[in-house]
């Protein structure tokens, strides 16, 4: 803070909480400058403040008057080529200082060293021409005299070029300003020259161009002192012409004949006061709103207010940057090698790398971050697909409803050959069960193609994920997988087309229950059905008879035997090969295809890339891949350094949680200052007849006081009587609690007593 601050209240200095303030705000402003020197500011916006203006309306001065010092370049035409972050840090002894970031060795005592400097530097970035450049010059500058504060200068709007100066130089100043200040994170301060129209005035159209709703935008009148005569600014210094949510501040800086003079820093404050409290239009306007003084106070509050509600979010984002750089960092791998047993080395990494994904996705395992992008893949999807084989022939399908009992009896008829009358042939079955049989094989053959599609899918899939930062070798490996896996498939088609041909051709089974519902000529309960209908005595007189002894009624046909027994003899099989299927061909595709993929990929790939070298001739990483792992490592280190420097102070949060009064930041207007000022004097008139009224009832106070404190004291006996109840009682309740834990105790030593007393019975008894 500058060495006044201490002095009038009526020019807006500060009081007790703002030195409270004050110590506070250097820690949170060194914590936002350490940030954007590690570079923070590249990735994430920080809070800052920004000047804003029109050519030659007063800023440099102004800045001047913030600092306490003179030190910036001046002259005719445009001045400021380069902007100029100047970073203010206040000491409490010793002469002033400063240090440059593009001349850290050297310290500057001599702040004439300093101007010229600024200049020089300038020089070499614009050249000596009046070209402007987007490269800041950074200025520490510890002094008595400045508060604690960061500032950029930026140059200021310029309409007409100047010698070399291109002809769109208003549209490059507007640009570079637009780039600086449209950050919300940025304050604007708008330094606008009082003695020009003010609506007019290019700076602050531009600041309520970027900044809508004038929420974070500041106004600093200058050249109060040069206005035409009869004129002022009080409405605009009172908030009532343009509206800006921060304000207006007025200040008087040094005039070209001072500047001659060289008139010191202090002898302008001391000026500015009393212009201010002799001017007729301005020395009756409430404070707040004039002086240098006034000015430094509300950039201090409102700097300290937007850092510490937005720090958080800058922890916050720090710390999600890091994590999604390493996340990506991590996705492209390590650099690449130039040897070729390096890339070799690299290759087979990579290749653990697709085996082990491709076997936790097969597996469901994705618990591993690398998987995460393979969510709602893998192997139940396999098994989703085993789940649908054969589906369509369970439950109520009838592989006979296409054979009419003529079909049937057909079969019959055709197989009878040499065989016994009254015995259907077994022909005939094989003859009506193989067609229906043959059904089964394409449903199994799109299962099959499914599951190795899928397999194909995924593993391309991975590849692609594996080998991201070689898209010139996913082909190549892309071609030696699809080989093995096609290897693979064939062998496990050939054994599933051998499993389906033995259940179609070989008819044979051990199942229970087809043996034990089966076998007999015709099922208990069919073969009670068919008596009721072909014996009018009933079924009573056959119900205990055998098979072999059960003779039909002449009215029961034999054909019509034949056909029921090959119906269900034909359901029946047909069921139990179907089960067998949809258990065996899945089992055979998950082990010697799914499973074989899972165990010996690796191990296959391995063998088919050992002297494969022009695979690692493939292993060449885009520029833009080598590239972006070169911006990452630096945004790593960036994140990582910022948050070392935050971890540095543990005193932060409570920083962070000083209450700053919006009013003290907020301007109002000089009809609200009118009705405070109003409610305080009525407040006031109050306190005065409150008072009198103090003073007439003394005296009887005085009389009623005897017995009010003859009842206190009563009151007071009272209450101590409860309390030392209380406590008795307290105590009492304490010594009950002691005596129930202490019981609780001795009974469970009994218990364990007991205990062990058993234990060694049991052990007695055992020997």
């Amino acid at each position: 803070m500058s060495k006044d601050t201490k002095g009038d209240k009526d020019m807006g200095e500060s009081d007790d909480s703002d030195n409270v303030l004050f110590k506070k705000l250097r820690k949170l402003i060194n914590l936002i400058d350490q940030l954007r020197d590690c570079g923070v500011n590249e990735y994430i916006k920080l809070p800052r403040i920004c000047s804003l203006g029109t050519q030659s309306s007063g800023k440099s001065s102004v800045l001047e008057s913030i600092v306490g010092l003179d030190f910036l370049p001046r002259g005719d035409g445009v001045v400021t080529r380069r902007p100029l972050e100047l970073r203010l840090c206040h000491i409490n002894s010793g002469e002033p200082w400063a240090i440059f970031e593009e001349r850290k060795g050297t310290k500057f005592t001599d702040f004439i060293k300093v101007r010229e400097t600024i200049e020089a530097l300038t020089d070499e970035v614009c050249k000596t021409n009046k070209n402007i450049i987007d490269k800041p010059i950074v200025l520490n500058v510890y002094s008595q005299t400045c508060p604690d504060l960061t500032l950029v200068d930026l140059p200021g709007v310029t309409r007409v070029p100047i010698g070399d100066q291109p002809k769109n130089i208003e549209e490059i100043t507007k640009n570079m300003a637009r780039r600086y200040v449209d950050d919300p994170l940025t304050i604007i301060l708008c330094v606008i020259a009082a003695n020009s129209d003010i609506a007019t005035s290019d700076g602050l159209k531009l600041a309520k161009e970027i900044d809508t709703t004038g929420s974070r935008t500041l106004g600093v009148l200058t050249k109060l002192d040069i206005m035409d005569a009869g004129t002022d600014a009080r409405k605009a210094l009172m908030n009532e012409e343009i509206p800006l949510k921060l304000g207006y501040v007025g200040v008087k800086n040094r005039s070209k004949q001072d500047l001659n003079n060289k008139i010191s820093m202090a002898e302008t404050s001391r000026k500015e006061k009393e212009f201010f409290k002799s001017h007729p239009a301005y020395k009756n306007l409430p404070a707040g709103h004039l002086g240098t003084d006034v000015l430094i106070n509300k950039l201090t509050k409102i700097y300290f207010r937007i850092i510490r509600e937005n720090l958080p979010k800058i922890v916050k984002a720090i710390n999600e940057r890091l994590k999604s750089a390493e996340e990506e960092l991590q996705g492209l791998g390590q650099p690449m090698p130039t040897d070729d047993a390096g890339k070799m080395s690299l290759l087979f990494n990579m290749i653990n790398e697709y085996c082990d994904l491709f076997r936790k996705v097969l597996q469901g395992k994705y618990n591993n971050k690398r998987v995460n992008f393979l969510e709602g893949e893998g192997g139940f999807k396999i098994k989703i697909l085993y789940k649908k084989l054969l589906e369509e022939f369970t439950g109520d399908y009838k592989a006979t409803a296409g054979y009419t009992d003529e079909n049937i009896n057909y079969a019959l008829t055709i197989h009878e050959g040499d065989s016994i009358p009254g015995f259907p042939s077994v022909d005939a079955f094989i003859y009506l069960l193989r067609p229906q049989l043959e059904k089964l094989k394409d449903p199994i053959e799109e299962c099959f193609t499914e599951v190795f599609q899928y397999l194909d899918f995924l593993s391309g899939k991975i590849l692609e994920k594996t080998f991201t930062r070689f898209p010139q070798a996913v082909n190549d490996m892309s071609d030696l997988v699809s080989n093995y896996l096609l290897e693979e498939r064939d062998k496990t088609k050939y054994l599933i087309d051998s499993v389906v041909d033995m259940e179609i051709n070989y008819l044979f089974t051990n199942d229970y229950d087809y043996l034990n519902n089966f076998t007999t000529f015709i099922p208990k309960q069919q073969r009670q059905q068919m008596m009721k209908e072909g014996n009018k005595d009933g079924p009573g007189n056959h119900q205990d008879k055998d098979i072999n002894e059960f003779k039909p009624q002449p009215s029961v046909d034999a054909k019509t035997i034949f056909i029921k027994e090959i119906r269900n003899r034909i359901e029946a099989y047909f069921k139990l090969i179907v089960r067998n299927l949809r258990d065996s061909i899945p089992k055979i595709m998950g082990n010697y295809l799914v499973k074989e993929i899972e165990e010996n990929m690796q191990l296959k790939l391995y063998n088919k890339l050992y002297n494969a070298k022009e695979i690692t001739d493939l292993l060449s990483e885009p520029e833009s891949v080598a590239e972006r792992r070169k911006e990452l490592n630096e945004l790593i280190k960036v994140m990582k350094n910022a948050q070392k420097i935050i971890r540095r102070d543990p005193d932060l949060m409570t920083v962070m949680q000083i209450n700053i009064n919006d009013s003290d930041i907020t301007s109002t207007s000089t009809k609200e200052k009118k009705e405070k000022k109003e409610e305080k004097k009525e407040e006031k008139e109050e306190e005065k007849k409150e008072e009198k009224d103090e003073e007439d009832n003394e005296e009887k106070g005085k009389k009623k006081g005897k017995k009010k404190k003859g009842k206190k004291k009563k009151e007071k006996e009272k209450e101590k009587e409860k309390k030392e109840e209380e406590k008795k009682e307290d105590e009492k309740k304490k010594e009950v609690k002691e005596e129930v834990k202490e019981e609780v105790k001795e009974e469970k030593k009994e218990e364990k007593k007991e205990e062990k007393k058993e234990e060694e019975e049991i052990n007695i008894d055992d020997i």
